[in-house]
């Protein structure tokens, strides 16, 4: 039995022509800053405090490290 309303499961308002619509502009959301500024972001800050701690604290590590590695190396040669 066929059906009284045959075109329900088309969509026709896919080949009508397309309306053109207005595209928004964007808005220009740049900043701007003064050249002082520029110099000043593009230097790295470097720290010595902060880059003498660092140091101190590999030079730590590695210590202990050494340590521990010369103690097993002693262990070794006692017992054998």
């Amino acid at each position: 039995m066929a059906s009284q309303n045959s075109n329900a499961a088309y969509d026709f308002a896919l080949f009508e022509p397309k309306r053109q619509q207005e595209v928004p502009q964007k808005k220009n959301n740049i900043i701007e800053l003064p050249k002082e500024k520029l110099e000043q972001n593009r230097k790295a800050k470097v720290n010595p405090v902060k880059a003498l701690s660092g140091f101190l604290a590999l030079a730590v590590i590695f210590g202990m490290v050494t340590t521990i590695v010369y103690g097993q190396v002693q262990l070794t040669e006692l017992t054998e």
